[in-house]
């Protein structure tokens, strides 16, 4: 009798084991899901020419939050951004990179924050996360991103929850392309 109760204990051990692990793998998509925020800056990408928005959260690491319009008047409204809302674009040569002045950077957050939100049915919303142990900090304000590493895609549902798409390994900066996200 003492040998069979060592047997369920022990099969009941393995199944409590079990559970505990599947929910674990559940729970770390739903722990990021947790921390995609509406209410963060919006920026605007000048290559892709869409909105997003970026941020670190210290506990996690990177989120990003992409907006790809859906209709060709949208599309063609982002591509005509910049002229259209008298919006420049400043060369750094050290960097080889474009920015944005802080004045236009305020400007785009208030023109996105007020085409977007209560119009989210009008785009394919994807979130990017990047675990905190690819992520290099260099100051309070300011980090990048270490390559390779991995990220996790999610994709915002008609009901408006998150859910799990893909793991992707980024090797270099080629294959950081954030078109290929929407694929």
């Amino acid at each position: 009798m003492r040998h069979k109760n060592i047997t369920y204990i022990t099969f009941f051990c393995f199944i409590m084991f079990f559970i505990s692990c599947q929910s674990q793998k559940k729970g770390i998509h739903e722990n990021v899901s947790n921390f995609f925020d509406f209410e963060k800056e919006y920026y605007f990408d000048i290559d892709n020419k869409i909105p997003f928005q970026t941020y670190l959260v210290d506990s996690i690491g990177q989120l990003t939050i992409n907006y790809y319009p859906k209709s060709n008047e949208l599309i063609n409204d982002y591509l005509n951004f910049e002229k259209k809302y008298k919006i420049s674009s400043i060369y750094s040569e050290i960097d080889d990179t474009y920015y944005y002045s802080a004045n236009d950077i305020v400007k785009i957050d208030k023109i996105l924050r007020n085409k977007i939100r209560n119009n989210t049915k009008y785009y394919k919303i994807i979130g990017i996360y990047v675990p905190l142990k690819f992520i290099n900090r260099d100051s309070k304000e300011e980090y990048s991103v270490l390559f390779p590493y991995e990220r996790e895609i999610y994709s915002l549902d008609k009901t408006g929850n998150w859910f799990f798409v893909k793991k992707q390994v980024i090797s270099n900066y080629n294959e950081d392309d954030l078109l290929k996200v929407n694929k």
